[in-house]
This record gives C-alpha cells, sequence and structure tokens, in this order.
C-alpha cells in the first residue's frame, strides 16, 4: 500500500462552522454530565431540588470544568508537539543518512510517538476521570478541579485503565457485531 504523505494541500479541511459546532456540542455534553452527576451523585442536594435548579447550581462549574479541559490541553499540546518533533527529527535524519525512504520513516515516526504518547493519555485520562464529579459537586476552580481528580484516583490509575480498555473493546464488539450479523443474514 503506497504512503501518502499529509501536506496542506492534502490535509482535509473544515466548513466554517466545524469548530464553532464541536465547541458547542463539549460544552452541552458538560452541562448535562455535570447536571447527570449532581442530581445523582451528590448527597448534598436537597431531594425536593428540581431539574431546573440543579442545572442552575451546576452552571458555574460548568464553565470551571471548561476552563480544566482547556488547561489540558494546552498540557497536551506541549507534551506531544515536542514528542513528535522528536521523533520526526529522529526518523527524518534516518532518512536522510538512507536508512529508509523518507516517507516509511515519517510513518515509522509517528507510529513509534503514538507508542510512547497513546499509554501517557490513557494513564492521565484515567488519573483525570474523576473530574466530572468534582466540578458538579466541589465546585472547584480548574486547577483545583485537576489537582483533586488527580488526588482522588490515586492509586487507581491503571486499574481504571484496564476497566477503560475493556469497555472500550466492549463497544468496538458491540459495533462490529451488528454488521457482522447483516452478512450472515443477508
Amino acid at each position: 500500500m503506497p504512503v501518502v504523505a499529509i501536506t496542506p494541500t492534502t490535509m482535509p479541511s473544515f466548513p466554517a462552522w466545524f469548530w464553532p459546532a464541536v465547541l458547542l456540542i463539549v460544552a452541552l455534553q458538560s452541562v448535562g454530565m455535570l447536571t447527570i452527576v449532581a442530581i445523582a451523585g451528590d448527597t448534598t442536594r436537597s431531594p425536593h431540588e428540581t431539574v431546573g435548579q440543579t442545572l442552575t447550581r451546576v452552571l458555574p462549574g460548568v464553565l470551571r470544568y471548561l476552563g480544566a479541559l482547556l488547561v489540558l490541553f494546552i498540557g497536551y499540546l506541549l507534551i506531544t508537539i515536542p514528542i513528535g518533533l522528536v521523533f520526526g527529527l529522529l526518523f527524518a535524519g534516518m532518512g536522510a543518512a538512507g536508512v529508509r525512504s523518507s516517507a516509511a520513516s515519517g510513518t515509522g515516526a509517528v507510529l513509534l510517538a503514538l507508542l510512547v504518547i497513546l499509554p501517557l493519555l490513557l494513564w492521565v485520562g484515567a488519573r483525570l476521570s474523576p473530574m466530572v464529579g468534582v466540578f458538579s459537586v466541589e465546585g472547584s476552580s480548574p486547577i483545583r478541579g485537576i489537582r483533586r481528580a488527580w488526588a482522588l484516583s490515586s492509586g487507581a490509575g491503571w486499574r481504571i485503565v484496564l476497566v477503560i480498555i475493556v469497555f472500550t473493546l466492549a463497544v468496538l464488539v458491540c459495533c462490529w457485531l451488528p454488521k457482522d450479523l447483516r452478512r450472515l443474514l443477508v
């Protein structure tokens, strides 16, 4: 299979509304998640509190949660860009030395960088998984909420990673199974 280099002319382009739509979806999803967690998990809330009241109480936490996501995204970029550059330069140097073709070395750099970054992302994501509960119930600032989520998952990071992997595989099986069943039935 030929390797196609990604250049500005081959990169997919998105319509102008795409990124604002993504931000709106993330914001709405955050409102929903934090509200559900507040309704189901906040033991300090009144049993007579309506969904509207809970939503009003949770909205400031949504803004702090989105702020924490922004802080984490900036941290992600500050970590992954240098790793990608190091592997890219390493493999480009190998390609220039005639070890491999430059297209193959670029693919190798991406794969190797993914092998380094993916486990790190899984572990950090697992450690930060309590963030929704922290922001919906405790109402922390973005940095304090990240620290609190990290502290809550202390000692359980790899177990949470295992749960994420098992449930991801279960979802993938459920997604693939109907397609395979349709092939058997047709």
